[in-house]
């Protein structure tokens, strides 16, 4: 009953370095298409199960950093997303162009034809957990945007916004050195 047990453990231990392996070869092969269709920075780094995809312009600066489960969408050719340089973006970010034209119900809203527009993320900016950052939106320099925000405006430099929908919390430009 031990050598069992013990036959049923190693069994499960070599499907996980399976799994573990097509993971990882999964992930070096998103990260070969990404690093060849869009223009990264050779120091950007992305987290497990990040995506960037899209047939728009994707750029993102030097020291970058996306965390796990991030989803950067620039859907039509048209569309752009600039990230500057030295950006820490959390876990499970969702930065899309798409938008919908409104409309006043729902069935009719759901065919509606998408539109894009542009976001612009600049450097030495701070994205927190779960935040979404909706098309046309412009984030200035030196940002903080707080854990489970959304984004449906621009965003001076040097601020600290958070919530739903995001908004100024502080300036930075009251910070000690």
């Amino acid at each position: 009953m031990i050598l069992v047990g013990n036959a049923e453990g190693i069994a499960r231990q070599e499907w996980g370095n399976v799994y573990k392996n097509i993971r990882k070869t999964d992930r070096a092969n998103h990260l070969q298409e990404a690093l060849l269709r869009y223009s990264l920075h050779e120091t950007v780094k992305f987290g497990y199960h990040t995506a960037l995809y899209g047939d728009g312009k994707i750029v993102v600066g030097q020291n970058t950093y996306f965390g796990h489960n991030c989803f950067v969408l620039a859907a039509r050719e048209v569309d752009e997303i600039i990230i500057g340089e030295h950006c820490s973006i959390s876990h499970n970010v969702h930065i899309r162009t798409t938008v919908h034209k409104k409309r006043k119900h729902f069935k009719d809203e759901r065919y509606s034809e998408k539109m894009g527009k542009n976001i612009v993320i600049g450097s030495y900016v701070w994205i927190g957990a779960n935040v979404f950052i909706n098309g046309g939106v412009s984030i200035g320099d030196n940002v903080i945007v707080g854990a489970n925000s959304v984004v449906t405006k621009d965003i001076p430099s040097n601020t600290i916004v958070g919530g739903v929908p995001a908004k100024f919390i502080r300036s930075k430009d009251d910070y000690l050195d």
